[in-house]
């Protein structure tokens, strides 16, 4: 297959940051914008946030002054709008803390002169940057790369004329900080905010597109400013607390001579320069204080520099290239296009881009989402947050948070599909650490026992509701959805130890959150005792005869298909594991009595326990087909059920944010819909401008870069799009490997080697004039599987080797017997 399609490359320099290139080793993430006689690198540490552990948590018993029971009748007084503005009152927290960027590398060069042949590339093989031009006959080289294993940021920089390289390199942050220069170091010590960051007054016309909905505890609906918004100027501090940080340079040259100036260093006449930097933060876990409990953040950010102080060039790169491709080269895609426009800047091939002539296009943007992230998610790092690991701003959108009511799974979804099963520990452990801070807000705000966690979480593992509209903020489903990622993490490992130590024992203690959060309602089913469909509103009709809107209500479509997804599953692992206990048998009994799917006056799937009206019917969110899509409730043989969902995308519409449209690729996906599905990825790939730019429009789809543009930069969209693209070539969510089953007629021609499937198989598929010709299927020796391909079906078992391979003429005629 050909690989030279995973390559992204331009013309020209970066113009704005969602034009710059990212690099990342999981920890620390560069944005290289290959300025010509400027050069800016921005930079971030994953562990730089606002704030310190527990001093958000607000611990607000929902039973306590009567208001549970208030709610309670409320809701079941069809005063929904009164049972909403109660919650809003008594339950909401305090603030979310920010993910911060580090600062930025700036380097001005000398050379002066004419430039041609400018080229800037991403090579995805080797996850290496480059950035070359000519100026007077000299041709000038850089390039720039992350490595995970010896923990630093590379350049280098050639030019092809020797003694004729020259710049002067600064670092530079937004934050408080201190900088030093030691001959060919600068040293930059930092500090973050010790507390949450508000909005400054001054910043509020930043946030003006859709701010109500990106903002709802500063702006009303209307997008006026809320009377009781609160504003406090970044900066403030709160008796020292806060993380510190700490970024080192150093810089090598081959020739010439290195000097410091004022607080920056100047490098002339070398021949070459390599420029290595290390960071080192204060966090040291995420219950302790970073200011006093913290790491020595400049201990660390030197430690990391020794690493390599013996190590050339070529041994770094080395090092960083076979680590990087141990996972990207598990998987190789080829759609077989021969159009040439693949040969185009990456910019133009998008605006070019018209769903049939690039199909390699579509081959990247899966690639880039594996890529992604490879460079942001590694053991021992944080998990992806809203940008991933890439974030410039101190008040960036959302907080940069982890949004748990969709944005932070939806990361998170082509892990295992995708063969990067080893790039799910850091949201693995970031769940082991919620379920510590989510035991108290079960205790202590709900009574109950088990973990939650609700719609907004930090590196402090933040579980309480935060502040804003409960349709946003109160959502304590989260540990259930979280759970659902454990066992897939087993499903496609089949790792039983997992299952055993860390798997069953956090759905155990989510089962029993959600377990007691169930009451019984009037007709006898069981529902969640207060819920909202993720950031949706319903309209109803009150008792006056006025039409009132309101997002509160006994379980909601989506709070019930979780609950029954985690109990089933639980299930199913204690039965692996050959355990019992009476909360299993209880749980048990309630699956059946759970709320069932309700198919809505329109033909659609209700999205609430009553079939309300919309007041936003193309609403961004399909929570409530949640049981499609990442679940698997709703199956190929629930026709009235698969019906009621196709209405609900087809009135819920195409056009929305990028994220959304990366979850629909996924949804038509299941429903084997390939040209839906690849009508969707066609959407999503049209090119987003800048904001401020005159081609600025706000519909979702991607920057020059290939990021997700909610708009803004959103990265769940490029990772919902891989997964929704891995769904329509392999899907196995019933145990059988089903070869194809969403291709779209434009995919004629194709082959896909490395993609994971449920039961630890590895599968290979090819296929010609849109039909498969061959698979082969790997995995443990003498493992059975069964294999389903257009309506066909083929039991197989593994070989001693543990491999299966056949044609399609050997399907059709063992499938037939």
């Amino acid at each position: 297959m050909n690989r030279n399609n995973n390559r992204l490359h331009y013309l020209t320099p970066a113009q704005a940051w969602t034009g710059a290139l990212p690099l990342g080793n999981g920890r620390l993430g560069a944005m290289v914008f290959g300025g010509i006689n400027e050069e800016r690198v921005g930079l971030n540490d994953d562990t730089l946030w606002s704030g310190e552990p527990g001093q958000n948590d607000i611990y607000k018993n929902i039973h306590s002054n009567g208001v549970y029971e208030e709610v309670h009748r409320l809701l079941l007084d069809r005063k929904y709008a009164e049972a909403h503005q109660l919650i809003q009152e008594n339950w909401m927290g305090r603030v979310v803390n920010c993910y911060q960027p580090l600062g930025d590398v700036m380097i001005k060069f000398h050379h002066e002169g004419e430039v041609s042949g400018y080229q800037r590339s991403l090579d995805l093989n080797e996850a290496v940057c480059d950035v070359s031009y000519q100026i007077n006959g000299i041709s000038y080289q850089r390039e720039y790369l992350t490595s995970t294993p010896d923990k630093v940021f590379a350049m280098r920089l050639n030019s092809s004329k020797s003694g004729n390289m020259s710049f002067d390199i600064q670092l530079t942050t937004p934050h408080l900080s201190k900088v030093k220069v030691e001959k060919n170091r600068i040293v930059l010590q930092g500090k973050l905010p010790g507390q949450a960051i508000r909005y400054p007054l001054e910043q509020l016309e930043n946030f003006k597109e859709d701010r109500h909905l990106n903002y709802p505890e500063i702006f009303e609906e209307d997008g006026s400013l809320r009377p009781d918004a609160k504003q406090v100027k970044y900066g403030k501090e709160a008796d020292g607390r806060g993380m510190r940080f700490a970024s080192i340079i150093e810089i090598r040259a081959i020739g010439g001579k290195i000097s410091s100036l004022d607080g920056s260093v100047s490098v002339r006449n070398a021949d070459c320069a390599e420029i290595y930097l290390s960071t080192g933060s204060s966090y040291n876990g995420f219950d302790k204080s970073p200011s006093k409990q913290g790491k020595d953040e400049l201990g660390e950010a030197f430690q990391n520099l020794e690493l390599i102080a013996n190590k050339t060039w070529q041994q770094i790169q080395t090092n960083a290239i076979l680590d990087y491709q141990a996972l990207f080269n598990r998987l190789n895609f080829s759609l077989g296009s021969k159009d040439l426009t693949d040969k185009l800047p990456t910019d133009e091939r998008i605006r070019k881009f018209d769903g049939k002539n690039d199909l390699n296009l579509i081959v990247l943007l899966f690639q880039y989402g594996r890529y992604l992230m490879i460079c942001g998610s590694r053991f021992g790092t944080q998990p992806v947050n809203l940008q991933g690991i890439w974030n410039k701003e101190i008040l960036p959108p959302w907080a940069s948070n982890y949004t748990l009511n969709i944005n932070t799974e939806m990361n998170y979804w082509p892990v295992e599909t995708c063969n990067l099963s080893e790039c799910a520990d850091p949201l693995i452990q970031m769940i082991r650490e919620l379920s510590v801070t989510g035991r108290r807000i079960a205790e202590q705000s709900f009574n109950l026992e088990g973990w939650t966690a609700n719609h907004n979480s930090t590196i402090w593992r933040t579980a309480n509701p935060v502040e804003g509209n409960p349709v946003h903020s109160f959502w304590p489903m989260a540990g259930g959805w979280l759970c659902s990622h454990l066992w897939e993490h087993y499903q496609f490992t089949e790792d039983k130890e997992f299952l055993r130590e860390t798997a069953y024992p956090l759905m155990e203690g989510a089962a029993k959150f959600l377990n007691g959060w169930l009451v019984e309602h009037p007709d006898g089913y069981w529902v969640t005792s207060v819920g909202t469909s993720p950031e949706n509103h319903f309209q109803y009709i009150d008792e006056k005869g006025e039409t009132q809107k309101a997002a509160m209500s006994f379980g909601p479509t989506m709070d019930i298909a979780i609950i029954r997804e985690l109990f089933i599953n639980l299930l199913r692992a204690a039965e692996i594991l050959a355990l019992d206990s009476p909360l299993l048998d209880e749980l048990g009994a309630k699956i059946e009595y759970l709320y069932p799917y309700q198919i809505g006056k329109h033909g659609q799937l209700q999205e609430w326990i009553e079939d309300f009206e919309e007041p936003e019917p193309l609403h961004r969110h399909t929570s409530h087909l949640y049981g499609v899509f990442p679940g698997n409730q709703i199956g190929v043989k629930d026709i009235e059920l698969l019906n009621a969902v196709r209405v609900t995308l087809e009135r819920r519409g195409d056009e929305s944010t990028g994220w959304a449209k990366g979850w629909r690729i996924c949804l038509w996906a299941r429903l084997r819909d390939g040209n839906h599905a690849h009508k969707m990825i066609s959407s999503l790939l049209t090119l987003v401008e800048p904001k401020g730019s005159t081609n600025y429009r706000g519909g979702g789809g991607v920057y020059e870069n290939l990021f997700d543009a909610h708009p803004p930069f959103q990265i769940d969209g490029n990772f919902g799009a891989t997964a929704g693209i891995a769904e329509m070539l392999l899907q196995s969510q019933d145990s059988i490997l089903v070869l194809l089953p969403a291709l779209p007629d434009s995919w004629d021609k194709g082959e896909i080697r490395g993609l994971k499937a449920r039961g630890g198989f590895e599968v290979d598929i090819k296929w010609d004039d849109g039909q498969l010709t061959a698979v082969e299927i790997h995995g443990m020796p003498h493992k059975p599987g069964r294999v389903e391909y257009s309506d066909g079906f083929l039991d197989f078992e593994l070989d001693d080797s543990g491999q299966f391979t056949l044609t399609i003429e050997d399907f059709l005629a063992s499938s037939r017997d």
